[in-house]
């Protein structure tokens, strides 16, 4: 939100993406500030907000039960210093960016992409997923999802 180039939020979104222009349009005013709806959504709005726009998980990797663990992960560690983390409720719509030809399209249907989200503590609302990254159940999902990888992980050497 405090860029040090000038450049806000709001342009840096619309020179990438349009779908993802439009989900920060919905959060964001042209002012840089958060917009009423997302104060009311995270009651403490003090950070940078996390845009997940793109979600792809090989599918070597699908299957086993890592999804919410990896994404957990993945999305904790990218959130460091933000108040929120969003995703888009229809992630498998029309792509405008760069999937190559031999890339499956949807990568994943909305329900399988929203169930990870819920498993790790995203709170599904009327046009996007959130996480309060200051709220503690989010916090606990992880652990759990952690607990799962680890039981997964001493499960394997004994099947090799």
């Amino acid at each position: 939100m405090d860029s040090s180039s000038g450049i806000g939020p709001l342009q840096v979104a619309e020179g990438f993406d349009h779908g993802l222009f439009q989900l920060a349009l919905f959060l964001i005013d042209w002012d840089s500030t958060y917009r009423e709806r997302f104060v009311r959504w995270v009651p403490s709005p003090d950070g940078d907000l996390l845009v997940v726009h793109i979600v792809h998980l090989d599918a070597a990797w699908r299957g086993f039960g890592l999804e919410a663990a990896l994404t957990a992960e993945a999305i904790w560690s990218l959130a460091d210093g933000c108040c929120a983390v969003v995703a888009d409720l229809h992630p498998d719509a029309c792509p405008d960016h760069g999937f190559t030809a031999g890339m499956p399209w949807p990568p994943a249907s909305s329900a399988a992409i929203g169930a990870v989200w819920e498993e790790i503590g995203f709170r599904r609302l009327p046009s996007l997923y959130l996480l309060d990254t200051a709220e503690e159940e989010p916090r606990d999902l992880r652990r759990q999802a952690r607990s799962r990888l680890a039981a997964l992980n001493d499960a394997y050497p004994n099947h090799r």
